[in-house]
């Protein structure tokens, strides 16, 4: 999906060369307002932010907008879109927000297995 950045500013949205600053990429449901962008470096470091996918429940409230628990499908298919970027990076940090029931916790142990499963 292209973005209005895309369309702006350039596949990095403009932050190329920005005193070594992180663009942050979070997966959110597919939602016209919010940001979405594809995995790309602006520094040496990239940085995946794992929300939510539920379109439904995005403006419940933070409670239920945050409440998701990510498919192997689905984190397969994450993992997968970020190999050119983790080979080119000096560091790749993916943060779960989906922080309610301990979902986050799954989430992450379930994507490190996944990720050691691509290397």
């Amino acid at each position: 999906m292209e973005t209005y950045l895309d369309e702006a500013y350039g596949d990095a949205g403009g932050m190329e060369g920005v005193h070594g600053a992180t663009l942050v990429i979070p997966d959110v449901p597919d939602i016209a307002s919010l940001y979405h962008h594809r995995p790309v470096l602006t520094s040496k470091t990239g940085y995946l932010r794992l929300h939510s996918r539920d379109a439904r429940l995005w403006y419940a409230g933070s409670a239920a907008r945050y409440d998701y628990h990510y498919s192997d499908s689905e984190l397969r298919d994450i993992a997968a879109g970020w190999v050119d970027v983790t080979k080119a990076a000096d560091k790749v940090y993916s943060f779960f927000n989906n922080c309610h029931q301990g979902q986050a916790a799954e989430n992450a142990e379930a994507f490190r297995r996944i990720v050691g499963q691509i290397e």
